[in-house]
């Protein structure tokens, strides 16, 4: 999901809601995976770029999965560019 331009500080100062707001998603686990993506690969010591966020959720349809991210606070409070969202049916393999 890309952010939407000139959003990082509205970002730093919901982390901690969005942080709060997705723990009864772990506990249910429907959030099993996610993380911040960047504009290019964070070196130490630099300021990295956010460019969006990456999440894997599971649900029983892409209905579910769209109302999660909506609810989102990184979505209620335009963070996240919804227009721009893709969302797609994901299955893990045994390795």
């Amino acid at each position: 999901m890309p952010d939407r331009p000139n959003t990082l500080d509205i970002r730093k100062k919901v982390k901690s809601g969005h942080y709060q707001g997705i723990q009864p998603l772990i506990a249910q686990g429907k959030l099993v995976d996610g993380g911040a993506i960047f504009k290019e690969h964070p070196q130490e010591g630099k300021d990295s770029q956010f460019f969006g966020s990456v999440v894997v959720y599971t649900g029983e349809n892409v209905e579910e999965i769209r109302q999660i991210i909506e609810n989102d606070i990184y979505a209620t409070s335009g963070v996240w560019d919804l227009e721009k969202i893709q969302i797609y049916p994901y299955s893990t393999c045994q390795l």
